[in-house]
């Protein structure tokens, strides 16, 4: 029996609280003072024996705040079944009710049943112990410890020794031989005294002492009388005896004869004979057995010879069955390098249409030569960059040099119209010369002014275009935008280049304004040579003015026309100036750009890229050669998937062959069928070697049992042998004849001992068989005429015995006339009634007598079968509490006390161990009660901080009994100390905190 939950609905302090999940084996509740540890023991014992009545002084622990009195306990019985018994208060010890497992209810009816005889007194003697009983040892005197420990290994507790003591007591209070105070022997005082008086007072009446005497005489008489009736009585009881043993004694006799009559049969083995037949049928049934056998292992070596098998074969089964496996994946690894071929097909087909792309082909180790990481992609970025750069500054120069090759032609074609409006030279001179003669000095007054002013504002001119500033910008924002190019802001960069480009650009337009110098040079010098032809001209003579009018005008307009084609000239070269910087810019271009086609091929040689193809379509080439590089890898990536699984089946196949050649078979291509083959021969053999290996247990098992058989045929021919030697017979013949010797004797002895028994009945004491059958064998009278004659003096007498009994009352009758007297009466009455009290006084002194007899008779019993098991348990735990320091226990019967023996066989009582040892003897004692005491589902064990005087050595080593026992016995173990706690700790012993649960709750 072990609890496993607690719920109480109100119990003292305690109100609706639930403790569930209790150990089957050791429980300990560790809690400080009034933590409920006391409670909760209280509340265990009221709850399966009853609640305390009001009459009786123990605590009732009612709840304080009217909550619902009692609770709930579960149970776990022996056979698994789970019992609830609930208590709450109704009649005097509280209303019961019992709830099963399978949901049926009972009432306190069942309780006998479920504790099995078990009640609160003997429940709290023997299962539940606290301090009490060693604080009890404390108050002893040393004398009287043995006998305490006495009592605790008798029921748990002293209640008996108490019980003892109490009897002695009170029957010392009552009689004591030697006795003055008790009651019965001051009684018996009180008697004789009385005695003494009322014979005085007969003494004073002669006529009632004769009257006395003569009643007294009828007395003797008729107890005379009475003897002499029951003696006869005794003696026709006997006759009657014997009349009916002499037919058994006679009969006895005649047995007695034959047996002695009957051949030497003794020594003779008990039931020999059938002890020889019982063999000899155990041998015939072996031999025939042991027949079998041998012909049985004869079958089976012949079917062992017959069983043929391929040790190689089997030994290749691991192999066999891989294949198998592996040929699961045969036809899918086919499918598979189908699909790859087809997929290098289609690879190749990509492949084709990207060199068809690139229009050239390319090897494949030039291709996977050629480097696409992203440095190559980013430099041949920067060179394109550059390279379309250039390309349009080019065409921007291009486009200038076209403009200036058409201005050129439109100034030349001008300059040659305007040259055929020209005089000629020759007439041109006439008419000059003609002129110079009265108008020359006008004229070139005129060319002179008109040559300064054009001086003055060509001076001007070439004045404003020599500005430093615009020199020096240009020079900064090249400065500028080379240093962004180094630091790589391409957008900036490419800015500031362009606007320094520009601004060059218009520096270079006006170096064209060089041949304005050229031409104020060439105009001082034309100035200074009309000056000169002034001078020289000065003496001419004039010619008409009409011609010179008209030539005048005719060389006006040739002047004007002359000027046109200086103009034009100065235009032209302007042009052709002009024209040759473009083309200069135009050369330095075209040189950068094969300047940068020399890059593209070295980055081509550095990156291993064929130098086939143009700068424009690289980046385009590049990203085809990148997917040509990637669709070469996937078809080498595939062609090597492709040799692999090519190589496993062809490790297949050649395993299959190997296989084949070492299982003969022909190779096929269906290598299903010829696995399936050789798992069906390998399955073949195996079943051959399973039945070689079945058939070689069998032989072994038969030849065991062959062996088997022949032991016992030799053990029953020596069982033969021994028995022949116990009936000291040479051979089976003669003890077959001493056997029925024998077994006619024991057939006599049997009917011998019946007789002897009848006759026992009979007599009722063995002792007078003898002398009773000598007896009835030397009477020569009739047993029924001595019958009669002794009853007819029974009747005599009988007749006599009631004349003295009518004789008697009249004597009665007289006396009780005599002792009307009042003293005499009195004084009788007085002696009648102590009498009476007398005889109630010893009545109970003899039942006090007989219950302590029957206490002792117990405690006998007790000593007899009981203790010797209570000892055995307790010397165990004493061994171990004492580290084997004391090995022995005894209990001398009658003495009622204990010894104590050391481990160097020094004995000792009780009184005479340390109080720590006597404190362990008690604890083992009372374990060893609880742990033998018969019970269909042993009770838990309930222990109220019995270690706390124990060292911590013996406290460990009382752990380890309290342990061990708990595998029987559930152990409920209280205590308020924490190293008590924590050593069960160590033992892994399940620890309730009752103030956390009871928080919780």
């Amino acid at each position: 029996m072990r609890i496993t939950s607690l719920h109480i609905y109100g119990f003292g302090k305690l109100e609706d609280v639930y403790i569930q999940s209790l150990s089957p084996k050791l429980q300990i509740f560790y809690g400080e003072n009034e933590a409920g540890k006391s409670t909760i023991m209280a509340f265990i014992r009221c709850i399966l024996f009853g609640f305390p009545t009001r009459q009786q002084s123990e605590l009732r622990y009612e709840p304080k705040r009217g909550s619902k009195y009692g609770g709930k306990i579960t149970l776990v019985m022996k056979d698994g079944e789970t019992i609830s018994i609930e208590r709450i208060a109704g009649k005097a010890t509280g209303k019961v009710t019992v709830y099963y497992e399978n949901g049926s209810v009972a009432g306190e009816e069942a309780l006998p049943s479920i504790y099995a005889g078990m009640d609160r007194s003997l429940f709290q003697g023997i299962f539940a112990f606290d301090l009490d009983g060693l604080q009890g040892m404390e108050q002893l005197k040393s004398d009287d410890l043995g006998h305490y420990l006495y009592g605790v290994g008798l029921t748990g507790d002293v209640s008996l020794v108490e019980i003892e003591k109490k009897l002695e007591r009170v029957q010392g209070e009552l009689y004591k031989p030697n006795g003055k105070k008790p009651v019965l022997n001051q009684q018996v005082q009180k008697l004789r005294q009385i005695e003494e008086e009322l014979k005085q007072k007969q003494q004073n009446n002669s006529s009632y002492q004769q009257l006395i005497n003569e009643k007294a005489n009828a007395i003797s008489e008729m107890n005379r009388i009475d003897r002499d009736i029951s003696r006869l009585k005794q003696e026709v009881r006997c006759f009657e005896q014997l009349q009916s043993l002499e037919p058994l004694v006679k009969e006895k006799n005649v047995l007695q004869l034959q047996l002695s009559q009957l051949p030497v049969c003794e020594p003779f083995p008990e039931d020999g004979l059938d002890r020889l037949e019982q063999f000899k049928s155990h041998l015939l049934n072996l031999e025939e057995e042991l027949l079998e056998v041998e012909k049985m292992m004869s079958q089976l070596s012949v079917e062992m010879d017959n069983i043929i098998f391929n040790d190689e074969w089997l030994s290749l089964e691991y192999e066999v069955k891989k294949i198998r496996e592996n040929l699961r994946y045969y036809k899918a690894k086919k499918e598979e390098i189908n699909q790859k071929k087809k997929a290098i097909i289609d690879q190749n087909e990509e492949i084709s249409a990207l060199m068809d792309r690139i229009g050239t082909t390319l090897s494949e180790e030039t291709i996977m030569d050629c480097d696409t990481g992203y440095i190559a992609k980013e430099k041949l970025k920067v060179i394109i960059h550059e390279r379309n750069s250039l390309i349009q500054r080019l065409e921007i120069v291009q486009a200038e040099v076209e403009k200036f090759e058409l201005e050129i032609n439109s100034t030349e074609n001008k300059l040659y119209s305007l040259q055929q409006k020209i005089i000629p030279e020759s007439l041109k001179e006439e008419m000059i010369n003609r002129q110079q003669v009265s108008e020359r000095d006008r004229k070139l007054d005129q060319s002179i002014e008109q040559l300064s002013k054009q001086l003055e504002q060509l001076k001007q001119s070439e004045e404003s275009t020599k500005s430093p500033l615009i020199l020096l910008s240009t020079a900064i924002i090249l400065l500028l935008g080379i240093w962004q190019l180094v630091n790589q802001q391409w957008v900036i960069a490419v800015m500031m280049l362009i606007i320094g480009t520009i601004l060059f650009l218009l520096q270079q337009g006006r170096k064209r304004n060089s041949s304005l110098t050229n031409l104020i040079s060439k105009l001082e010098k034309e100035k200074q040579q009309l000056q000169e032809e002034k001078g020289t001209n000065r003496g001419h003579v004039s010619i008409d003015e009409h011609v010179i009018l008209k030539e005048r005008q005719m060389l006006e307009e040739n002047v004007s026309v002359e000027q046109q084609v200086a103009y034009y000239q100065l235009k032209a070269k302007d042009h052709r100036q002009s024209y040759a910087l473009a083309s200069t810019q135009e050369d330095q271009y075209k040189y950068q750009l094969r300047e940068s086609d020399e890059l593209f091929f070295k980055w081509c040689n550095d990156y291993h890229f064929p130098p086939l193809f143009s700068l424009d379509h690289a980046l385009d080439l590049v990203e085809m050669i990148e997917q040509l590089k990637a669709r070469y890898r996937m078809r080498n990536r595939i062609e090597t998937e492709i040799l692999q699984l090519e190589e496993e089946l062809e490790t297949a196949e050649s395993d299959i062959r190997h296989l084949c050649n070492v299982f003969q078979l022909p190779y096929e291509q269906e290598h299903f069928r010829l696995v399936e083959k050789m798992t069906s021969m390998i399955e073949d053999d195996k079943q051959q070697k399973e039945k070689q290996r079945t058939l070689r247990e069998k032989i072994k098992e038969w030849n065991q049992r062959h062996i088997v058989i022949k032991e016992k045929i030799i053990q029953y021919e020596q069982r033969c042998d021994e028995l022949f030697g116990q009936g000291e017979c040479s051979d089976e013949n003669s003890f077959r004849v001493k056997a029925k010797a024998w077994k006619e004797s024991r057939m006599l002895l049997e009917k011998i001992a019946l007789m002897t028994h009848q006759m026992v009945i009979v007599l009722k004491e063995e002792k007078q068989m003898e002398q009773v059958e000598q007896q009835i064998m030397d009477n020569k009278e009739n047993y029924g005429d001595q019958i009669a004659k002794h009853e007819s003096l029974i009747n005599k007498l009988e007749e006599e015995y009631k004349q003295y009994a009518f004789q008697k009352s009249k004597l009665d009758f007289t006396l009780q006339e005599l002792e009307k007297g009042t003293s005499y009466s009195e004084k009788l009455h007085e002696f009648a009634n102590l009498k009476g009290q007398f005889q109630e006084g010893a009545r109970s002194w003899a039942v006090y007598s007989v219950a302590k007899k029957l206490l002792k008779d117990a405690k006998a019993i007790y000593e007899n079968e009981r203790q010797p098991k209570v000892i055995q348990e307790a010397v165990k735990y004493f061994q171990i509490m004492t580290n084997h320091q004391y090995v022995k226990l005894y209990a001398p019967v009658g003495e009622e006390r204990f010894i104590v023996e050391r481990y160097d066989g020094v004995r000792f009582n009780p009184n005479e161990l340390s109080k720590g040892t006597a404190e362990q003897l008690y604890l083992c004692l009372r374990l060893a009660l609880a742990n033998v005491y018969p019970s269909s589902s042993p009770f838990p064990i309930i222990m109220d901080d019995v270690l706390v005087n124990f060292d911590e050595e013996r406290r460990n080593r009382a752990i380890v009994v309290i342990e061990e026992i708990a595998h029987h016995h559930q152990i409920l173990f209280f205590t308020c100390h924490d190293h008590i706690v924590q050593a069960f700790k160590e033992k892994e012993g399940h620890v309730l905190d009752l103030e956390k649960e009871f928080s919780q709750s």
